[in-house]
């Protein structure tokens, strides 16, 4: 049936990035909108941000608002900007104003409590918002530093508008815009020198934290330059295979790897990130691979409880009737990579299909992120890490995170990067996740609609218009149907392909496993 159809994905170049090869780059400021008058009623948009290059800024004329409403939802900015009855509970920040009496009271969330809140007077005229790294400011005073926003600042991109409370926003949006921090323009191909990041060691014992600057989780895809690379390619038939002419680099093979015993206070020093640090006297070890599976310390098996005392949400002080003698031990992994000078002016990213239980990750000397959860992918960005030829990739791999004692099961325990490592490129504005649904479906599954949903990546904000085919193919590579979609802005959004009134399928079922191919072309 339908909803078991194969899913392909292919990332054509558009002709101006084809015949270009240049990089990108955002402009200084970045408009999204001018005198815009909501007129009491709700709205939401989304923008793609990056908050160590970019600030969120909105200029608006309270003068405008309702003298007769009192905590009027002037701004609401963060993940869900919540509806007439939500009150917390997400990463949020809601701003409301009362006109007759010129208080504008400030909420800021997390998903655990509020983290700020303030009554500021004497409000009127022209108000201006930032959102920036460092915090929020109002009228050029920072209100609450980073620490009360971290969750926002650390998305990729978030929503904006009035949606709740019982009073919509009667202001007027002289200007909502982002701003380019000093020195956070966006080059192409690692060409600029990105803001520094920062890792916090505490942060594998922080439940709140099972991320930095990683990428949102997304459906599997393998970019290829055309059609006609990604059918040659064995692993369009056989997608278990390697793939071999995709916009992809394996990384898998041979490492450099340092084993770092933990103690019972915490895990041991590993400051060997520098791109030009010399690891020749290291280990070699094979990627992917447990290291316990190479002799560094012994694989742990459990039923009941933990190979670490139960002291959450610290995992620090293993027991040696399980094996372990090195408590909660890091492995270091370096190695190199080479950019080809074709993936000049592409966006780029680093892939960990599995890595047991933490890991920290560098490019060049420079810190990108951090991820736990040990069996799902983590995925970073390294556009403005990476360059056009030799780089230096470390990670830095915590044998066991607070995340540990979710993983407590009845199973064997091992440490490091036990799947597939491997580069991504992708168009600067491309295809970040799809979703494939078959409405209307017969139930003979004969019959019926497909809709793919496609998630225009543009984080960068630039002016971008695209058109995407979608196609659906048989098994033997026939097209059945094919839509096409639209995009035009500088928004990250989602745009829909529909094929309908689907005849003559062939429905999958277990004694005749037919699958149908999708293809998404830009």
């Amino acid at each position: 049936m339908l909803s078991n159809i194969k899913q392909r994905l292919v990332l054509m170049l558009s002709l101006v990035c084809l015949l270009a090869g240049g990089t990108l780059s955002v402009q200084a400021r970045q408009s999204l909108h001018t005198n815009y008058t909501p007129n009491g009623k709700s709205f939401s948009y989304e923008t793609a941000i990056n908050f160590q290059k970019q600030s969120f800024k909105a200029v608006l004329d309270l003068s405008t608002c309702d003298d007769s409403k009192a905590n009027e939802n002037i701004l609401s900015i963060g993940e869900d900007l919540q509806g007439a009855t939500g009150w917390g509970g997400v990463n949020v920040i809601h701003l409301f104003y009362t006109k007759s009496n010129n208080n504008l009271e400030l909420d800021c969330f997390d998903p655990r409590s509020r983290t700020h809140y303030e009554v500021l007077k004497d409000i009127s005229g022209e108000l201006t918002i930032e959102l920036k790294s460092d915090g929020l400011y109002v009228n050029g005073v920072q209100r609450c530093d980073a620490s009360a926003v971290s969750n926002i600042l650390a998305m990729s991109s978030i929503l904006y508008g009035s949606t709740q409370g019982n009073t919509r926003s009667w202001a007027t949006y002289k200007e909502i815009s982002l701003e380019d921090v000093e020195g956070g323009s966006t080059g192409g191909g690692g060409t600029t020198t990105p803001t520094e990041r920062k890792f916090d060691a505490s942060w594998i014992q922080n439940q709140q934290k099972v991320g930095d600057w990683k990428e949102d989780a997304h459906a599997t895809f393998i970019p290829y330059a055309s059609v006609e690379a990604m059918k040659s390619d064995a692993a369009f038939n056989e997608p278990w295979l390697t793939p071999q002419n995709a916009e992809t680099q394996l990384l898998n093979g041979e490492w450099k790897f340092k084993f770092v015993p933990g103690t019972q206070d915490g895990p041991g020093e590993s400051e060997f990130f520098a791109a030009d640090y010399d690891d020749s006297a290291w280990d070699n070890i094979r990627v992917p691979l447990s290291w316990e599976m190479a002799g560094y310390g012994k694989p742990v098996y459990t039923n009941v409880g933990y190979p670490f005392q139960n002291n959450p949400p610290n995992a620090n002080v293993g027991y040696t009737y399980y094996g372990v003698e090195d408590h909660n031990a890091i492995g270091f992994y370096r190695r190199s990579f080479n950019v080809p000078e074709s993936w000049n002016g592409k966006r780029l990213f680093v892939h960990f299909d599995g890595v047991y239980s933490a890991a920290v990750v560098w490019v060049n000397g420079k810190y990108v992120g951090y991820s736990q959860d040990s069996n799902t992918d983590a995925e970073f960005d390294i556009t403005d890490f990476a360059k056009v030829g030799d780089n230096q990739l470390s990670v830095r791999v915590y044998r066991w995170c607070d995340g540990s004692y979710l993983e407590g099961q009845d199973m064997w325990h091992l440490s490091g990067i036990h799947r597939d490592v491997y580069l991504v490129a992708t168009p600067k504005v491309f295809v970040a996740d799809h979703y494939i649904t078959a409405p209307n479906l017969s139930k003979d599954a004969t019959s019926g609609t497909l809709k793919v949903a496609l998630k225009v990546d543009n984080r960068d904000g630039v002016e971008a218009a695209k058109k995407f085919l979608v196609e659906l193919l048989d098994h033997e590579g026939k097209t059945v149907g094919s839509a096409t979609a639209e995009y035009s802005g500088t928004d990250t959004k989602t745009v829909d392909a529909t094929i309908s009134q689907l005849s003559g399928l062939h429905a999958w079922s277990a004694e005749d496993p037919y699958l149908y191919s999708v293809v998404v072309k830009q």
